[in-house]
């Protein structure tokens, strides 16, 4: 894989104990460069974290040459109960269905622990999750800004709530004041992946795509694994390049996204046998556009055509995302419904 060092180790469970070993090998010299050993109550979660943090800080990082582990959040857990649900959590699915037992468990977190940063952003992306692929609507999006408002207020350093933020504006046609507000964030934290994620969305928003992906690229060099980066595929799509995109969408296959995303990256390659395959993978729903596509692409349903197009356009332009309406008047001019797509295109300007 190409790494320098690798941390790995092990934990046992005995007597009521967890007895943890970390260690850090070198993988030229298949050397330990660092190796410790902890104890903590094997039903203390909180004991656990706080002892593993502070082995991290005091010996790991100083093993690799480092002062202080970037992206570490402000404040602390302080509640047993509310920290293992906000761990589970983290695991629970992004797709519609599952995201609303995550936003109820959440919920829980912070009405037990109100004052962990982490747990307020985390609520605030199910909330955002909602708003764009569960029907939240608008009141969902001002619960998601409240959410990352409370993370930011208790944490100012907790840069995934701040890149959410400017996103978000983004996505409700505030290009000037985000751009301003990403190109700060990236200023002030240049070896901070999120932060250019967050000016990459905007530049793509604006259309500046070669600008995005150059933003994208930092960000696939910054933090290679992160499924929350996913959506810079879409720039790369916009290029026609994509091979780069498909990097991106690997970082969370198997979600519902990427299955409404794959017809779009194989129609711009020419591909529609595969994309009419591929059609039959994404989710239901009007807006995301499986009932135009399967219209679109299969002969034998071209007669629904025009009708399906019709309820296309009407849940396009109930969204409130300049960009979604741009990708779907795009979809329609490709099936033909060229006054449909003007529409649809034109309001998607008048949003910036």
């Amino acid at each position: 894989m190409g790494v320098i060092s690798i941390v790995t180790g092990h934990y046992l469970s005995e007597g009521g104990q967890l007895a943890i070993t970390l260690e850090a090998v070198d993988v030229g010299s298949n050397r330990t460069i660092w190796r410790d050993q902890l104890q903590v109550p094997a039903d203390d979660a909180l004991a656990m974290r706080e002892r593993v943090t502070s082995t991290v800080r005091q010996g790991l990082v100083p093993a690799f040459g480092g002062a202080y582990v970037l992206g570490e959040s402000g404040t602390r857990p302080n509640n047993q109960q509310a920290y293992d649900l906000y761990l589970r959590s983290l695991a629970v699915s992004r797709d519609a269905t599952p995201n609303k037992q995550a936003i109820a468990m959440l919920q829980h977190v912070v009405a037990l622990d109100s004052t962990y940063a982490q747990a307020w952003a985390a609520l605030g992306t199910r909330y955002y999750f909602d708003v764009q692929y569960g029907g939240g609507g608008e009141a969902m999006y001002k619960r998601s800004v409240s959410a990352y408002e409370r993370a930011l207020a208790l944490d100012p350093n907790l840069i995934f709530a701040a890149s959410q933020l400017i996103t978000g504006r983004t996505e409700r046609g505030g290009l000037q004041d985000s751009y301003a507000e990403a190109l700060a964030l990236v200023n002030r934290r240049p070896q901070s992946a999120e932060a250019h994620f967050a000016l990459g969305y905007v530049l793509r928003y604006a259309g500046l795509l070669d600008e995005a992906a150059h933003e994208c690229d930092t960000v696939m060099s910054l933090d290679p694994e992160n499924s929350n980066m996913r959506s810079c595929s879409w720039t790369f799509i916009q290029l026609g390049q994509s091979q780069k995109a498909i990097k991106f969408l690997d970082l969370d296959r198997g979600s519902e996204w990427v299955a409404r995303v794959t017809p779009y990256l194989l129609l711009g390659e020419g591909k529609q046998k595969e994309a009419r395959e591929s059609v039959n993978n994404m989710p239901s729903g009007p807006v995301f556009g499986r009932d135009l596509l399967q219209a679109c692409l299969n002969p034998e349903q071209g007669r629904q055509l025009d009708s399906v197009a019709k309820e296309f356009e009407s849940a396009t332009m109930a969204e409130l995302d300049p960009e979604r309406r741009y990708s779907n008047g795009t979809l329609l001019a490709f099936c033909g419904q060229r006054d449909a797509a003007l529409r649809v295109l034109t309001s998607a300007v008048k949003n910036n």
